[in-house]
């Protein structure tokens, strides 16, 4: 991961650990000088382009040394008028290193529940799609644990109550989904059992998204 940082007007490519030179920041200079972050560059090759600083992202440094450039000489003449100077001047600039790059923001990955009802208000299919939690920093799987787990209970639960020909199930890498069949075919009995259930899974789904609306995304069809 890397920045685009502005620091007392120039901009600067920097890295966790590195060090750098930047204009003479005064006498006065805190010994973490303001840093502003223009771009970021996250370890997924995602790059953030601030307008034109990027949010919730702070770049920590320390001030190492003060220190003077190569001299540069400064000669002034003046044609036939016998006059010549000569002048020196050396460049201050203070060194700093860079601690660490900290970002509060994350790219969030969020399962989509879509649920599709019949003409008689029945749920006929129920998919569940993608992962739920934070890219590499591992936050909120438990959430797709839990989401996946409650799915699964209620497949089996369905899939006793009207059996497996009534009920077509498919597990895939991030994906799950049950489509009903022949649901008229089925006794009074079991499609009232049916219905408890499949209704008290979207309760609890929707319990569910109530408490981690950034991980679990809800889509109904009628």
């Amino acid at each position: 991961m890397y920045a685009i940082v502005e620091v007392k007007g120039k901009q600067y490519k920097v890295e966790k650990g590195q060090n750098i030179l930047i204009e003479y920041l005064g006498e006065d200079a805190k010994e973490s000088p303001e840093i502003k972050t223009l771009l970021l560059k996250k370890d997924d090759e995602t790059v953030v382009v601030g307008t034109p600083y990027v949010e919730n992202v702070k770049v920590n440094s320390k001030i190492v040394e003060s220190l003077k450039g190569d001299k540069v000489v400064i000669g002034k003449h003046k044609r036939r008028k016998d006059y010549r100077r000569k002048t020196g001047h050396r460049h201050k600039y203070h060194k700093i290193t860079i601690e660490d790059i900290i970002v509060w923001f994350f790219d969030f990955m969020a399962s989509l529940v879509n649920v599709r009802y019949n003409s008689e208000n029945i749920i006929e299919y129920i998919s569940v799609d993608g992962h739920a939690g934070v890219k590499k920093i591992g936050e909120g799987y438990e959430v797709c644990i839990a989401l996946s787990s409650i799915t699964q209970a209620m497949q089996r639960a369905l899939s006793s109550i009207v059996g497996k020909r009534h009920l077509i199930y498919k597990i895939e890498e991030a994906n799950l989904s049950l489509r009903l069949k022949d649901f008229d075919k089925l006794e009074e009995s079991k499609k009232e059992k049916y219905k408890i259930v499949s209704e008290g899974y979207l309760i609890g789904i929707k319990e569910l998204i109530k408490e981690y609306p950034d991980y679990i995304k809800y889509k109904e069809e009628r």
